[in-house]
């Protein structure tokens, strides 16, 4: 020590000297003095516990062989981590044993004990999830004992009561923010109520009433769906349960809730109403869906007249049947049962203006203009924003030499439908025969911007160039209408 006088395993071999002569002061004094000259020496630290158990002073014993496996945790065996570990909890210092017991599992996860005495700790720190986890992991390791099995059923019990309390907790929070009308947040507090008790039935109750509430009918419907699985004899759950379904169309499923509800609660007589509703748009549904197959199979075979009455006898009150049958008579020549089928069509819907028109069509197969004129006058009145009744009714008057209002009908399909040729191409014509030259090639001019594939109109149109002496132009025109050919447009 005169040579080396900071040499601190000089004093601790010093001290193990005195201890070994059981000189107990002046061992702890080296030890001490080779710990202040070297703080991290784990193995001073170890040497001075044994001394201080000798004299009986456990708390300094532990703290130093806490000290020195935290120094050199990797020194110690699991056994000796568990050893300090119970010493400090013997002391009441639950931290530091805390600590010495998950040292033991690092070093070992396989120590049952090591598991086992960590949960104790953490239950007296009320951990109960993490102490709970701690006696599993101990019983999975072999250490299942009555004692163990005892204090996992406590802490299971506990944490029920717990979970059941928060669980109500969230549920009465969200059965007040339903009463303020708060839905939204009513909704969000009865999902949170139900993420932590799941067989909490009345939640999913209450939630089923909060997003009916919201409209939010597929959520509603499968909330009452899983309260229902938990209590299948409320009768007003059946009830909202049919409601939601209803709003669906989920006429069959709507109609066995209405009737279970009414089951339940026959005294709410009302509800046998709600159901023979249900029932009545189950059928028009069922109609529906038979009319659509039917209209396939007439996509599929449109010639098939028998297919057209079969549909017709599913769906007697739809007009748009009858046009499609009656159109399917006129291909056929059969103009006067097609025009039968229209006068049906315009008996069920007297404003149909399609029918009026389709019937303007027979007339003019028939050659009746007159009656062709008046069924097309009948159409625009009745929609007066088809462009097609407009071209059609001003075709029938530049036959009959009605050259003015012809032109003003025209004109109406154009601006009805500005990027269609057809009105342009005939409302060019009619201005030729009224020898509106300027008129007619504005018109064609038209017709032709529009992208027409119709060699004729660029015929006409050469036809009013030249006539204008716009040779170049004429000749442009002509030789358009040669490359497309002559096309009925």
């Amino acid at each position: 020590l005169r040579l080396q006088p900071k040499f601190a395993e000089v004093y601790a071999n010093l001290g193990s000297l005195y201890a070994q002569r059981q000189q107990w002061e002046r061992s702890i004094a080296a030890f001490r003095r080779a710990l202040r000259l070297e703080p991290e020496f784990a193995g001073a630290y170890r040497n001075l516990a044994k001394v201080w158990e000798k004299v009986g002073d456990e708390a300094r014993a532990v703290e130093c062989w806490h000290r020195a496996l935290d120094i050199e945790p990797e020194w110690a065996t699991v056994a000796e981590h568990l050893t300090l570990g119970n010493r400090w909890v013997k002391l009441g210092d639950l931290e530091k044993a805390e600590h010495a017991y998950r040292r033991a599992i690092d070093r070992d996860s396989g120590c049952a004990k090591a598991w086992h005495n960590l949960g104790e700790v953490l239950r007296s720190y009320e951990k109960q999830t993490e102490a709970l986890e701690c006696y599993r992991r101990s019983i999975a390791l072999g250490d299942d004992t009555p004692e163990t099995r005892c204090q996992i059923e406590q802490l299971e019990n506990a944490e029920v009561e717990k979970t059941l309390e928060l669980a109500q907790r969230e549920q009465d929070l969200a059965n007040q923010l339903a009463k303020d009308g708060q839905w939204e947040e009513a909704v969000e507090a009865y999902r949170r109520s139900i993420d932590l008790a799941p067989d909490l039935s009345w939640s999913y109750n209450n939630l089923g009433d909060a997003l009916l509430k919201l409209e939010r009918w597929d959520e509603a419907a499968t909330t009452y769906r899983k309260f229902i699985q938990l209590n299948p004899h409320h009768g007003w759950s059946h009830y909202h349960f049919a409601e939601a379904l209803a709003h669906q169309q989920q006429w069959e499923e709507a109609a066995i809730a209405y009737r279970r509800s009414f089951q339940l609660m026959p005294h709410q007589t009302w509800i046998r109403h709600q159901l023979i509703e249900v029932l009545q748009q189950r059928i028009q549904s069922d109609v529906a869906e038979i009319a659509e197959y039917y209209n396939q199979e007439i996509e599929e075979h449109p010639d098939s007249l028998e297919l057209y009455h079969r549909a017709i006898e599913v769906q007697r009150n739809n007009p748009e049947l009858y046009l499609k049958l009656g159109q399917e008579l006129v291909r056929q020549g059969k103009y006067e049962e097609a025009i039968a089928f229209y006068q049906i069509a315009l008996q069920i819907q007297p404003n149909l203006a399609e029918a009026q028109f389709l019937l303007g069509q027979v007339a003019e197969l028939q050659h009746d203009m007159d009656l062709a004129l008046s069924f097309y006058r009948k159409a625009v009145e009745a929609d007066p924003a088809e462009a097609r009744y407009y071209h059609q009714l001003g075709e029938v008057l530049e036959m009959q030499g009605e050259y003015s209002e012809a032109i003003e009908t025209y004109t109406k399909a154009t601006e009805l439908a500005p990027v269609s040729a057809k009105s342009f191409y005939y409302l060019g014509d009619v201005f030729v025969k009224r020898k509106s030259w300027q008129a007619a090639l504005a018109a064609y001019q038209e017709a032709v911007r529009l992208g027409t594939k119709d060699g004729i109109v660029y015929k006409k149109l050469g036809d009013v160039l030249a006539r204008q002496h716009k040779i170049v132009e004429a000749t442009q025109a002509y030789q358009q209408a040669i490359e497309l050919g002559f096309q009925v447009l």
